[in-house]
């Protein structure tokens, strides 16, 4: 065994952010961590939390929905109406005014060409007049490109409305004949585009033949009304859309009220709270919920109180079987040792029989304190004596101690230390942690070496122990800080073990406020991490690195390509560890009274499970077959036998 402080580097770590990972597109990965970050908004969590917020907005979306779609109809409606009234009426009027602009044409008595042209002007000019009342806006007269007579006046246009008469328009009056018509774009007096409205047909001049007149109509006032409609349209869609929100908030919030009052004493029972009476009104599904609640808080309580009950008995019933067993327990001792000394003397078959049992004296000593032990954390009157220790300084001791039992298995352990590793604890419980660690850890080898690693970081101390033997599959590892439990019944214990190490270790890191877990992979070994806060009554908030196990997490992903059902995959190191026991209570520490309420488990609700499950149902340790020997029957028989010994020998003493 030796001792080293390696310097390692820092493993390299995946990218956690949403544009690291989607840069390496991965893109599942990405949008899971952009989920998360948009989770955080209040408003997105506050939404998420309340199903009242999540109906109200639901139903307001699709009322605002439906109303959007009844706002489009009705106003393409309406203005489809309109349109269609005012261009019968633009239609009407521009026939009026042509037939009376050919009227005037027809009578003009003119022998020039510039008298048609002072007579066009008039009669254009008289027209624009006209049509003013009727909304229009401009009048034009062009040349008919048709005309094959030499004769010609001036075209009559407005530059700014030239634009408008198009080219499909001019060929359907030219070709056709009659009235056509074209919706046009306008600008009205402060530049706003407005719709309109050009009325082409052609007419005959005295003189100088076919030529087309153009009439503009603005359309700006009907497009003023239907700017009004809508505007009331939407302004009381909006109105109403606020009033119908708020009902329907208030509604939801009321009719969800019995709901609310079931997740809150679900939420009480759940945190051992079962003196629950929740109102129930009506009949329907909630208020079957809130019957089957209170009827369920009632079995509850009535539960609880009778597990209570025998949970007490059978505390007391271990706690006093294990302390009355101490004094028989000594007298055996004391028989056993000097039958062991006196071995030599003895045939080969007693010899044999007095080493076993001295072996086994030994073996139900440790099993007798274990259980005295477990009684005491199930009655909650363990305490903490802490101080201030250098945890490496523990773990190397306990490293030395076990040098032996190492050697004899051909096991080499390694030692590691990084950073402070002093802490606020109880050295004798922590002692006890690491022995049954470092022995487990041993004796599980197969002869491959272990690596014992003791880190420090700002807020705690980690203690790791680390073998390459076989492993475990999760769903092993779930169960060894069980009492009693064995992955493998067959397999022999080599150093005596009681099955209850593991399971008070798990307790005394709990009594520490810190995490007792294990990481394995099959044929890979394991790794038991010890975290403790550096001092009591402050959280952990960091890790050390050096206790991450980044190449064991590599060996899990791998097995668990080939065998899914023997590793339950993850990325660090908690979700990757099981039993996990961490239980924050206010130990007393040294010699201070520990009242009933003061924040210590209850049976059996608010005990771990790995507590809840230690019941005299669970088997007993494995004996080794070289104890077979050893005739049972005969313990029984002379242990019925020895109260009549002592009584009859009650004026000089016990007999041995």
């Amino acid at each position: 065994m030796d001792t080293q402080t390696p310097t390692q580097p820092e493993p390299a770590r995946a990218p956690s952010s949403f544009w690291g990972l989607l840069r390496q597109k991965r893109w599942r990965q990405s949008l899971e961590v952009l989920g998360n970050k948009i989770a955080q908004f209040p408003v997105v969590r506050f939404f998420l939390s309340s199903i009242t917020a999540r109906i109200t907005a639901v139903m307001a979306l699709a009322i605002a929905i439906m109303m959007v779609i009844l706002i489009a109809s009705v106003t393409a409606h309406v203005s489809n109406g309109i349109f269609q009234k005012r261009l019968n009426i633009v239609l009407q009027d521009a026939s009026l005014r042509t037939q009376s602009l050919q009227t005037s044409l027809d009578s003009l008595v003119v022998d020039s060409v510039s008298g048609v042209q002072d007579a066009a002007y008039t009669l254009i000019s008289d027209q624009r007049d006209a049509s003013a009342g009727a909304g229009g806006v401009g009048a034009m007269l062009l040349k008919d490109p048709n005309e094959s007579r030499n004769l010609a006046i001036n075209e009559i246009i407005d530059p700014e409305q030239r634009a408008l008469i198009t080219k499909s328009l001019r060929k359907a009056v030219q070709q056709e004949g009659g009235i056509h018509w074209q919706s046009v774009s306008l600008k009205n007096s402060q530049g706003d585009k407005v719709p309109g409205i050009v009325v082409g047909t052609r007419v005959v001049l005295p003189l100088v033949g076919n030529y087309e007149t153009y009439l503009v109509y603005s359309l700006a006032y009907e497009q003023q009304t239907i700017y009004l409609v809508n505007q009331v349209l939407f302004l009381g869609t909006a109105v109403l859309l606020g009033v119908i929100t708020v009902l329907m908030a208030a509604v939801s919030y009321s009719i969800l009220s019995p709901a609310r009052r079931a997740a809150k004493a679900a939420r009480k029972v759940s945190a051992g709270d079962f003196q629950i009476e929740l109102p129930v009104r009506g009949t329907d599904e909630l208020a079957q919920l809130s019957q089957a609640l209170n009827n369920m808080a009632t079995y509850l309580r009535e539960q609880i109180s009778d597990y209570e009950e025998l949970s007490t008995l059978q505390q007391r019933f271990v706690s006093d079987v294990s302390h009355e067993l101490r004094t028989p327990l000594a007298t055996i001792r004391m028989a056993a040792d000097l039958i062991y000394d006196e071995r030599d003397q003895l045939s080969a078959t007693n010899a044999r029989s007095a080493t076993i049992l001295h072996r086994q004296v030994d073996r139900f000593d440790k099993m007798l304190a274990d259980l005295i032990e477990i009684s005491r954390i199930d009655a909650s009157v363990a305490q903490l004596s802490l101080s201030e220790i250098d945890i490496y300084s523990l773990v190397e001791a306990v490293v030395e101690s076990n040098r032996a039992l190492a050697e004899s298995m051909g096991v080499e352990v390694k030692l590691e230390t990084f950073g402070d590793t002093v802490a606020e604890v109880d050295p004798t419980r922590i002692t006890r942690i690491a022995q049954n660690l470092v022995v487990n850890a041993i004796e599980f080898a197969e002869g491959k070496p272990v690596r014992i690693s003791v880190a420090g970081s700002r807020t705690a101390v980690a203690f790791q122990v680390r073998d390459h033997g076989a492993g475990m599959t999760d769903g092993v590892a779930q169960h060894v800080f069980d009492r009693f439990y064995r992955a493998d019944p067959s397999r022999k214990r080599t150093t005596g073990g009681t099955g209850l190490g593991l399971a008070i270790s798990a307790e005394d890191a709990a009594l520490h406020s810190g995490l007792l877990t294990v990481l394995s992979c099959p044929h890979q070994g394991s790794a038991f991490t010890l975290l403790l806060p550096r001092r009591q009554g402050e959280e952990i908030e960091d890790i050390p690195v050096q206790v991450e196990n980044q190449d064991l997490i590599a060996a899990r992903q791998l097995w668990a390509k080939d065998h899914p059902e023997d590793i339950i995959l993850s990325d660090s190191l908690e979700e990757s560890s099981f039993q996990v026991h961490q239980v924050r209570t206010d130990v007393p520490l040294g010699d201070e009274s520990i009242g009933a309420d003061e924040g210590f488990p209850r049976m059996p609700a608010d005990l771990p499970p790995e507590i809840l499950e230690a019941t005299p149902a669970h088997p007993l340790p494995h004996l080794p077959e070289n104890d077979s020997v050893i005739d049972i029957q005969g313990r029984i028989s002379n242990l019925d036998s020895l109260p009549r010994q002592t009584s009859k020998n009650e004026s000089g003493g016990e007999t041995l």
